[in-house]
């Protein structure tokens, strides 16, 4: 288990420790290297993000309780100002309802990569995501980017200076 601190951006503190293949452990270690966090071997702590085997997919806990990927997907769409999203239709109700009230275009896709990227390039969405804990950038021709989701998240949590529970409680109707 690894452990990612944002006390070299800010001087915040915001540990998260990190579950995954290697690999995912490496891209992390450069990227944060690159951008000055600094990683560290740790206890567990509050925040965990953990990447699948294969390492396309995140899923957040926060004092042991997972974090919907829905509701990461909505924090990031919100914070990171996109205009125009996809998502899967395994979403709940209330992710429309937020989207519409946000006066975001979104759009519903079949569950699966090939579908969510074909909605993306069709609508010229910003950004996708599906529940299991994909999720897919514009700026990156739609690929999977959970060290970039990891890293938005954490940027997210010392700006605003809450849990993710608190970030996104408005999204769990």
């Amino acid at each position: 288990e690894r452990i990612i601190s944002t006390g070299g951006v800010k001087g915040v503190n915001t540990l998260v420790g990190i579950r995954g293949p290697q690999a995912v452990e490496a891209n992390l270690h450069e990227i944060s290297d690159r951008i000055g966090l600094r990683a560290l071997v740790a206890e567990p702590t509050r925040l965990m993000a953990e990447f699948d085997d294969d390492g396309d997919r995140i899923v957040f806990y926060e004092d042991g309780e997972r974090i919907p990927a829905e509701s990461v997907f909505m924090l990031l769409t919100e914070k990171l100002g996109f205009k125009s999203v996809v998502y899967d239709l395994c979403f709940s109700r209330s992710v429309k309802e937020r989207l519409q009230e946000l006066g975001i275009s979104a759009t519903r896709s079949k569950i699966g990569r090939l579908f969510v990227h074909r909605a993306m390039v069709k609508t010229g969405a910003d950004f996708g995501g599906e529940v299991s804990g994909h999720f897919y950038f514009k700026s990156l021709n739609g690929l999977e980017a959970p060290e970039l989701v990891l890293l938005q998240v954490l940027g997210i949590l010392d700006r605003e200076q809450k849990t993710l529970t608190e970030l996104t409680a408005n999204y769990r109707r």
